[in-house]
């Protein structure tokens, strides 16, 4: 059964929401190995979860990953316009979207450990201070998730995105590959690339049976 890095999280301040991405989780599974043995390289998937229902889940983790989860109030943060505190506006809201400064990347992760980290700032290339992006990365076998606060940069991952122009009931669609990213990724750092990060901030697991 799935289960993330924070039971107390899950159980208490989620509800069900974890259960339903777990069933997302399985059906992925399911549609890769159908995928592989049929030689199938692209499917396009919708999921019976509304999109706002799976990514307030995985925002859930994320804000909690940000501050210890005795807080779990999530007390206002600032400034207001924070990466963090638009995270959380969405997450406690009935909000539909995100804004527009937000963008939400997916990828095929069949590896472990699972990886969780709150916050990394990515500089596409160092000596443009226009590429540089904050994110949060979760991934967990077999789905990779990196939410982006673009602000100013112009830089853009060439991955798949999730629809954040969406009805609050509109379904989950995800596009799903066998075209395999570099293990590491986005770790796996490019020519004139960088990644910053709190070593402390970045936690390893593996799957709880």
């Amino acid at each position: 059964m799935f289960k993330t890095l924070c039971d107390n999280c899950n159980n208490n301040l989620l509800g069900t929401f974890d259960g339903k991405v777990g069933y997302v989780l399985n059906e992925i599974r399911s549609f890769l190995s159908y995928m592989k043995s049929e030689g199938v390289n692209d499917q396009k998937v919708e999921f019976n979860i509304s999109n706002q229902v799976f990514l307030k889940s995985i925002i859930g983790h994320i804000l909690a990953g940000f501050d210890p989860i005795a807080s779990v109030e999530f007390p206002t943060y600032t400034p207001n316009n924070s990466f963090k505190s638009i995270l959380h506006k969405y997450w406690k809201s009935q909000i539909d979207n995100l804004p527009q400064s937000i963008k939400i990347y997916y990828w095929v992760y069949e590896n472990e450990p699972i990886t969780f980290a709150p916050q990394i700032v990515y500089a596409a290339n160092i000596s443009e201070p226009d590429s540089i992006i904050i994110c949060s990365l979760i991934r967990f076998n077999p789905i990779g998730i990196m939410i982006c606060f673009l602000d100013k940069s112009r830089y853009r991952f060439s991955i798949n995105e999730i629809n954040l122009n969406k009805n609050k009931d509109d379904k989950l669609v995800l596009k799903l590959s066998n075209k395999s990213l570099p293990e590491d990724f986005p770790f796996s750092l490019q020519k004139n690339s960088a990644i910053l990060y709190q070593k402390d901030l970045i936690y390893f697991g593996m799957k709880k049976v």
